[in-house]
């Protein structure tokens, strides 16, 4: 195992083979304490392990901080002893159990006995119906092709079962946490959880951590440290792109905020939250806690598509809905499903379809609008023959005449995108919901040609 070390500021790094052994490794060990300051303990970049999914857990974190250090060499002797299947499981309880700390990470790789992988099931399909079979649910004959196993395997990670890339992973017991470690509890149904905030400057250098979310004079202090610098939150980053972009420090504790109180009281479905934030695409980061404090008031539906007869089907299952087997022929399933429907007003999202129980999602009609964004275009030409070997710098009309040809060269690149063009490749989800369609080209503008995005 492999751990790639950089320092604030630094753009080379240095990569550390783990365990560390030894007289050397005893020398790294005792480095620890001298290392004080945070600019000064070096951060993980990236990994290399055959354990893939473990990169997750481990990037940004501060090697020399706490019992890092201590934790990564225990977590690599342990990874050199397991055996390829046990490797295979570590990966899917991690996909699983999305740990966010070394000493969670310590923990799984403790406890694999307390979880199961079968490879027999490779589909959601499947796992949706061995989850029905396992759960003994008597499911009528003629609902049966009506069932959407496929929903139903969606939201089992919250009972401790899950679809994995390496097969299906089932936690049997809870993970045993060793009262001897004196590191505190791994898992805290009463204790607010901290999250690691890097604050960097544009460039990505001078970075900074800090643990939020704090009380709002805590971020005043903070702030005053700071100045012109980018906050990113590493182990929430499908969180943040669900929320308007560009926030504050101040904004992203906020956020945090709402979410660690709604932690505190119950568990969080990670797709319900995801989903109800794109359903409601929160113009502020106020609304977008408004979401989060709301969470319970929406339902992530287990169907995969809005046809009026699979959805009739769904809320009777939902209702409770039972009736003599002689009348299903007789049942006008389109007109019930129409009926519910209307009533529900289900919105789409990349997770599925959410409703709002106690407030129905009105239409969604956004008011189209055509833009055009302008950005400085210099073409450059090179030639071989020329000596010295320099750049030609075409401008003005020169450039103008090269138009035509510029267009054909980015029509021919772009055949390959979808209608929506590079819209479709947006990673911020509110910007991707919001953005109808993005195209690239060039426009003539007062004398000079430009890039242009339309």
């Amino acid at each position: 195992m492999k751990l790639l070390l950089k320092k604030d500021g630094q753009e080379n790094g240095y990569w550390m083979k783990f365990p560390v052994t030894g007289k050397n490794g005893s020398r790294i060990l005792e480095t620890r304490t001298d290392i004080s300051k945070v600019s000064e303990s070096p951060y993980i970049d990236d990994v290399k392990c055959e354990v893939q999914e473990i990169r997750k857990s481990l990037i940004g974190k501060r090697l020399f901080q706490d019992n890092n250090l201590e934790l990564m060499n225990e977590i690599a002797e342990r990874l050199e002893l397991l055996s390829e299947k046990e490797q295979e499981l570590l990966n899917a309880v991690l996909v699983l159990e999305q740990p966010d700390n070394m000493e969670q990470v310590s923990v799984f790789i403790k406890n694999l006995d307390r979880y199961t992988l079968n490879h027999d099931i490779c589909s959601l399909t499947d796992f949706g119906k061995f989850l029905v079979k396992e759960k003994k649910i008597n499911v009528p004959a003629v609902l049966k092709e009506y069932i959407d196993y496929t929903s139903i395997a969606i939201d089992e990670k919250k009972d401790g079962c899950m679809l994995t890339p390496y097969g299906f992973i089932k936690k049997l017991q809870e993970p045993v946490i060793e009262a001897t470690q004196n590191r505190g509890a791994v898992y805290s149904s009463d204790k607010s959880r901290m999250y690691e905030v890097m604050i960097s400057n544009r460039e990505g250098i001078g970075r900074e951590y800090f643990q939020l979310p704090v009380p709002e004079d805590e971020i005043k202090k903070i702030n005053k440290k700071i100045d012109d610098m980018s906050v990113r939150c590493y182990e929430l980053d499908e969180l943040f792109v669900h929320v308007p972009p560009f926030y504050n420090l101040k904004e992203i504790n906020q956020v945090l905020t709402e979410l660690n109180k709604l932690e505190m009281n119950q568990n969080i479905n990670r797709k319900t939250l995801l989903a109800i934030l794109e359903a409601e695409i929160p113009e502020t980061i106020e609304k977008a806690c408004e979401v989060i404090r709301n969470y319970n008031d929406y339902q992530l539906l287990p169907v995969n598509s809005l046809e009026p007869k699979e959805y009739a089907y769904y809320v009777l299952e939902r209702e409770g809905i039972e009736f003599a087997k002689e009348l299903h022929l007789y049942v006008l399933y389109e007109e019930f499903g129409q009926e519910y429907l209307k009533k529900d007003c289900p919105r789409e999202t990349f997770y599925g379809f959410v409703v709002n129980m106690k407030h129905p999602f009105s239409s969604l009609r956004l008011q189209e609008e055509e833009l055009l964004f302008y950005s400085p275009l210099i073409l450059t030409t090179y030639s071989n023959y020329l000596e010295p070997f320099t750049p030609k710098i075409i401008s003005g009309e020169g450039a103008i005449q090269l138009k035509e040809h510029i267009e054909k060269r980015i029509a021919g690149e772009m055949e390959k995108e979808t209608e929506r063009g590079l819209a479709e490749n947006l990673y911020h989800q509110l910007l991707n919901r919001k953005i109808i369609s993005m195209f690239p080209g060039v426009e003539e503008y007062e004398g000079e040609l430009w890039g242009g995005l339309r």
